[in-house]
């Protein structure tokens, strides 16, 4: 009953500090990205708009291929699918003018060279064919208005107070790191392998419509959510810490949950047929497990099985 991680997505490794992936990307555990190879900046500025709608400027730049988007300084932006790949900005001059988007490799960066106090007015179009990867920092907004595809893995990161919203995700792997108070939301996800979920100081994870897969795993902590509806799996292991919470809904043939101190599990909803639940001290876990139930509780803890 034990999900060995590694053997579902192949050469991941999970680790305190660092998780790296063997194709020339460091990813810490934080969601930062670092790539090795030299960076490329160049992107064409293919037409300027300079009429006036509503003290609005319009620009649109054609940038070179990308397949990960990293947004920071609190800007939005509204991802589409298309044959091409282009940027489309709309926003006052002034703030344009302190935009600054340039191709690194295969990642897009967006982001304002200076501090300024108007930016709920800051929107960004970006179209590309796909992603495979996105970071959002700094308060910044994402929307995704197209199904995702990707034959292997998407990486979904959130930090610093920033939104991340998808309709629907189709791939082998997602992995999903939201921190710092972020939110992120997904309608559905259908995945081949498995969905990795983790969250961490005061962060969000809201899974709305379904989530498929053979293998779920979740980490909370620090006072954060995860919140999972639709569950259709095979396993799923579920770990919260830190006064931290997950609530889930659905069905799996095979679940194990471990609260750690202060924190709940509530998964009623879920309807298991195995099931294992471990707390700490002053944990909670509710479950709905129909067959073979084992569980282990603390002092002060305590685990209903419906």
């Amino acid at each position: 009953m034990e999900l060995d991680i590694k053997e579902i997505i192949g050469d991941i490794k999970f680790d305190e500090k660092i998780i790296t992936i063997n194709n020339g990307c460091i990813i810490l555990n934080d969601g930062t990205i670092i790539r090795s190879g030299n960076s490329d900046t160049t992107l064409s500025h293919i037409n300027k708009d300079t009429k006036n709608n509503n003290d609005l400027w319009h620009e649109e730049f054609e940038v070179k291929e990308f397949n990960t988007l990293i947004v920071n300084s609190y800007i939005n932006v509204d991802f589409s699918i298309g044959k091409q790949y282009k940027v489309y900005v709309e926003a006052p001059k002034e703030i344009v003018e302190t935009l600054a988007i340039e191709n690194k490799g295969n990642e897009l960066h967006l982001n304002i060279k200076q501090d300024t106090n108007d930016t709920h007015n800051i929107v960004l179009k970006v179209v590309a064919p796909s992603l495979s990867k996105i970071i959002a920092n700094n308060i910044s907004i994402v929307n995704v208005h197209a199904p995702i595809q990707n034959n292997n893995i998407i990486m979904l990161s959130a930090h610093e107070g920033s939104k991340i919203t998808l309709s629907t995700i189709t791939c082998a792997n997602v992995y999903i790191t939201v921190t710092e108070g972020a939110t992120m939301t997904i309608s559905n996800i259908e995945a081949s392998k498995s969905i990795i979920a983790k969250t961490t100081q005061g962060a969000h994870i809201n899974i709305t419509e379904y989530a498929h897969t053979p293998n779920i795993y979740i980490n909370t902590e620090q006072g954060s959510t995860v919140d999972m509806r639709g569950v259709n799996a095979d396993q799923i292991i579920a770990k919260s810490g830190g006064a931290s919470t997950i609530m889930l809904a659905g069905e799996a043939k095979d679940a194990e949950y471990i609260a750690g101190k202060r924190s709940n599990i509530i998964a009623q909803e879920l309807v298991a047929i195995n099931g294992k639940a471990t707390t700490t001290e002053l944990a909670h876990i509710k479950c709905n497990v129909t067959e073979h139930f084992e569980k282990h509780s603390s002092i002060l803890a305590k685990i209903v099985n419906k």
